[in-house]
């Protein structure tokens, strides 16, 4: 082979070389845009997947738009169906009838747009929870809004003590009343049977009676309402913090307060029942319970608290942990020794001066078993049951129960007072005092027992 035959060679050898680098490379750059292809795709797949199944996705929206739909529906034909039985008692005296009271209509469904601005409810209206069970939101009122964070607590949940808010951030818990319908009404009073069987006080003592025999015009009225109320919408509300003021009173207070029922508020002391068994007057517990709410305002009836309540409310909140025959561990009883921890809640310990000195909790504050402190509405967790505050200790509760003739029943124990054991009153335990006290020894504990009255909704 001559030079130039050679020359010739290799250079087809070194194109031969560069061609297949040239092709290595291509073939690199062609299969990474390929896998970057591949890896969008398949992010855009996952979103549009996720939009379309997710829980708040395209096809749950759809699913949930359709179960409210039906549910309008069924409500609505549930509502006539019930009134044509109604009206057909009436005419022909079918078993469907109730002489007494109408059926209660259903009330509508809870919408967006069924909000005021401040969230709260334009007229009543009926809450699914997440368990699917189903409660009245009263109009003026919405469901607890936690934060997500806080959603363990059960504020949304029945089950849990669902928690609603008026305007001003009072807030109450909704107790389940569950009962089976007899359809058989023996006394003739609109509450059917298989209700009275379930909602009923918890002593059968002659000497306490609800309501009172010597009690005030009206009074036998209001308790058969409060009666029929529970029974058509199977439960009522009550006051998630024991009622309290935003400026602390003391012996000397003659005047009235603007009641709360929030946290780290004074508590409402030093209130009497009222000016007598047969007279509430206008500074008491049941003058005040009853127009704490301007009539009209709300969809609900704002009272003190009766002792067949009381007893539901026990029988709703009492688990493994919560005790009603022993309140210690879950109450501000003198034998219960805590720490609290809260800055924003307060506590006196000079309950036997004339003027309360209240002091924040600066750091961790801790109680013997053996001391006596007053403390602030919901100032611990640890004295929640079902997100109720304060059922157990700290200050008593009036209701309306009465005992004998001259007497008026509170419930819930003192914060003086032992849960259990030696001169003990848990949340079940009834006392009394006159109508007018304002104050009460009891027992050998020195100093002053006091007195609030709960805001209870029917």
């Amino acid at each position: 082979m001559n030079k130039k035959e050679n020359k010739i060679s290799k250079d087809i050898k070194i194109n031969k070389k560069s061609a297949k680098r040239n092709y290595s490379n291509q073939t690199g750059i062609t299969l990474i845009a390929l896998v970057v292809t591949i890896v969008v795709l398949l992010i855009l797949a996952g979103v549009s997947l996720n939009a379309i199944f997710s829980e708040n996705g395209i096809i749950k929206r759809a699913q949930d738009a359709q179960n409210k739909m039906d549910q309008a529906t069924q409500n609505d034909l549930d509502s006539i169906n019930e009134l044509n039985n109604w009206i057909d008692g009436k005419i022909n005296g079918s078993s469907g009838g109730n002489t007494t009271t109408p059926p209660t209509p259903t009330v509508k469904k809870y919408t967006e747009a069924s909000k005021n601005g401040d969230g709260t409810l334009k007229e009543n209206a009926e809450y699914t929870d997440p368990e699917k069970a189903k409660v009245t939101i009263p109009k003026g009122f919405k469901v607890s809004e936690v934060a997500a964070t806080e959603k363990t607590d059960g504020e949304q949940t029945v089950s849990k003590g669902l928690v609603i808010q008026d305007k001003d951030g009072n807030e109450f818990v909704w107790i389940p009343v569950n009962y089976t319908a007899t359809n058989v009404d023996a006394n003739s009073n609109g509450l059917d049977d298989g209700f009275e069987a379930i909602f009923k006080r918890s002593t059968t003592n002659s000497s306490y009676s609800e309501p009172s025999a010597s009690g005030y015009t009206g009074e036998n009225t209001e308790y058969l309402k409060m009666m029929q109320s529970v029974q058509a919408n199977k439960g009522f509300y009550i006051g998630r913090y024991e009622a309290g003021t935003t400026s602390p009173r003391d012996k000397s207070t003659t005047t009235t307060s603007t009641v709360v029922v929030k946290r780290d508020a004074y508590p409402y002391i030093y209130v009497k029942w009222g000016d007598a068994m047969n007279t509430v007057g206008n500074v008491g517990a049941v003058y005040l319970s009853k127009n704490m709410y301007a009539a009209g305002t709300i969809g609900a009836t704002s009272t003190l608290c009766y002792g067949v309540q009381w007893d539901a409310a026990m029988k709703f909140v009492e688990d493994s942990t919560h005790s009603t025959s022993n309140s210690t561990t879950w109450g501000n009883y003198k034998n219960n020794a805590w720490t609290i921890n809260r800055t924003t809640a307060k506590y006196t310990e000079s309950t036997n001066a004339q003027k309360e000195s209240w002091q924040a909790i600066t750091s961790n504050k801790s109680k013997t078993d053996s001391k006596s402190i007053l403390l602030t509405t919901g100032a611990s967790d640890n004295f929640k049951a079902k997100n109720i505050f304060d059922l157990a200790g700290n200050v008593y509760e009036w209701t309306m129960e009465a005992n004998l003739s001259a007497r008026r029943v509170y419930r819930g124990g003192s914060f003086c007072l032992n849960g259990t054991g030696l001169l003990f009153v848990t949340t079940t335990v009834r006392l009394s005092a006159a109508t007018a006290s304002v104050s009460v020894q009891l027992y050998t504990c020195n100093t002053n027992h006091w007195f609030h009255e709960p805001e209870r909704m029917n």
